[in-house]
Formats: structure tokens, C-alpha cells, sequence
């Protein structure tokens, strides 16, 4: 393979055709590249042997894909070679909520070996394109040597980065689990009074959670400290979705269940009329025998 010397990768400014002028950072002064579905692309390091043992990585990322935006959720981290692992820092070029956001990061490797080399990346984030699934990661990898006899002088700007010694305990990268216990799946609760009517939700998460939520028929998250309870929902079909972010910056997410309200007539009451009949009956009775008795006293004063 063809051998390169290695260099500082420098920052550029672009522009991005958006409403608004947004710069992206830290983008190489080179034609190669690597470009991911995730959004991500990766001028260092590259599919090529190298003459140094110290490489720089070097990264954009235009609204992560499908996430439309960058928002606090997302993080990024990487691996080499199943050894190194650590958190990549993430420069965002225009903060809040865009239409188009870009990203980018530029941090030394850890000084490598001889041989051939693996790079994971892993990308996490909030899927704000579509409602289902909300949270969206990604796994880009990248593949590389180090040629035998590589400089292991470090060039200028070169930095030995944090990095997590392969004895000790690797970064959670597993986001958590959720079971919903109820509502259950297609449950249909029927009740004669809306207002009144209360849904219980309860879900188990198979870790400490930092952060609890859930969307309800596809609207935004709410924050609840545990299970909860839906009070005064309209009748009709609805989704709910719970989501559990663990202590490492993982999202994880419910399966949707959706459950069924109707509203159900209450039969109406009718009237007892058996006293009326007899009452009545007994009325005529009472006039027939009053009207004979004064027939017959009339005919007996004559």
C-alpha cells in the first residue's frame, strides 16, 4: 500500500446552504475521505498504511444522519483494536436547534504499534427525523496499518490522549432495556366515564436509570421519576413509548404499545309503573262500588 508521511490535519471554514450561514470545523485539506451513512466523515485515519506510530483522528458530522439535529443526547466514542476506548468530543459549529447542524472533532490517537489497526467508532443520538425509532446509533469502522519501522517521534500538536487500560472495566456502550408491563399490547379499556377513567403505566429497566421519559401518541418526551398514571385521555386508538438514559450516556427505548379507549352508553332507567296499574285498577273499583251504593239507597227512599 502506498505510504504517506503524516501531517497536521488542519481546520477549514465552509459554508453550509442552509437559511442561516453555519461553519464546519476541523475539516482536512485533502480529497480523501471516508463517508458513513451515519453522517459521518472521516479524513484521519484512513484506509492506508502510515510511516508514524502517532495519528491524529480526525472527523465531521453533518446532522448525524437521520438526527436531523445535534442534540444533548448524542456522544461518540472509539476504540482501537478493542484496547483503547475513550469518548470522542464532539465540536458542534452552531449550538441549538437547526434545520442542518454540523459537528466535528480533531484529537490524538493513542501512540499505536506496528501492523494493522482496527478503528471503531460509535455514534449515538436522537432521531428527530422521524417518530419511530427515536434514538439511532451507528458502528463505522475503519481500517488501517502502521508500517514496520514507523517514526516514533510525535509530531508537533500531538497529544497522549486519556485512554482506558485494557484490565479495567470497557465503557458502556449497551444502552438500557425496557419492558412496559401495562398498558399491554392492543388493550382495550372501556369506561362509561371519561373523566374518570385512570391508565396505569408500568415498565420495568434492567438498570439504574439518570433520566426517565416517555411519548405519548408520538408527542414529545415528558420526564417522569417512575411508573405513572393517564388520567382523562380521550377516547380512541394510542401509543406510548417509554425511554431510560443510563449514568454512560445511553438511550434506550420501550417497544411502542398501543391500547384502545371506548366510551360506552350506560342503559337508561325506566320507570316502575306496577304501583300505577294496581292503584288505578283500584280507583275504578272504589268509584264502581261507590256509584252502585248510591244507586241502591236512592231506590230504597222511594
Amino acid at each position: 500500500m502506498k505510504r504517506r508521511p503524516v501531517s497536521i490535519l488542519l481546520f477549514v471554514t465552509l459554508l453550509s446552504l442552509s437559511m442561516a450561514v453555519h461553519p464546519i470545523l476541523a475539516k482536512a485539506q485533502t480529497a480523501d475521505f471516508l463517508s458513513f451513512s451515519s453522517g459521518m466523515i472521516v479524513y484521519s485515519p484512513l484506509n492506508m498504511t502510515y510511516d508514524s506510530r502517532y495519528l491524529f483522528l480526525n472527523l465531521t458530522l453533518y446532522s448525524a444522519g437521520q438526527m436531523g439535529n445535534i442534540d444533548p443526547y448524542i456522544s461518540m466514542n472509539y476504540s482501537i483494536d478493542g484496547e483503547f476506548n475513550g469518548s470522542v468530543p464532539l465540536a458542534v459549529s452552531n449550538p441549538g436547534l437547526h434545520v442542518v447542524t454540523n459537528a466535528a472533532a480533531f484529537m490524538s490517537l493513542p501512540k499505536l504499534s506496528e501492523g494493522s489497526h482496527i478503528l471503531t467508532l460509535y455514534l449515538l443520538g436522537h432521531n428527530q427525523k422521524s417518530l419511530d425509532p427515536k434514538y439511532l446509533s451507528y458502528v463505522d469502522t475503519v481500517y488501517f496499518s502502521v508500517s514496520a519501522g514507523a517514526s516514533d517521534v510525535p509530531p508537533p500538536g500531538w497529544v497522549a490522549p486519556d485512554v482506558t487500560p485494557q484490565d479495567q472495566q470497557p465503557q458502556d456502550l449497551t444502552p438500557p432495556r425496557i419492558s412496559v408491563l401495562s398498558p399491554t399490547r392492543n388493550e382495550s379499556f372501556e369506561t362509561s366515564n371519561i373523566t374518570s377513567l385512570q391508565i396505569s403505566l408500568n415498565f420495568t429497566v434492567n438498570e439504574e436509570a439518570s433520566h426517565l421519559s416517555f411519548s405519548l401518541d408520538e408527542q414529545s418526551n415528558a420526564t417522569i421519576a417512575g411508573n405513572y398514571s393517564f388520567r382523562g385521555l380521550p377516547a380512541g386508538l394510542h401509543n406510548v413509548t417509554v425511554y431510560a438514559l443510563d449514568s454512560a450516556g445511553n438511550v434506550g427505548a420501550s417497544e411502542t404499545v398501543n391500547f384502545t379507549i371506548t366510551v360506552i352508553q350506560e342503559p337508561e332507567q325506566e320507570s316502575d309503573s306496577s304501583f300505577v296499574l294496581p292503584l288505578a285498577a283500584s280507583g275504578l273499583t272504589v268509584a264502581a262500588v261507590g256509584t252502585a251504593v248510591v244507586i241502591y239507597l236512592k231506590k230504597r227512599k222511594r
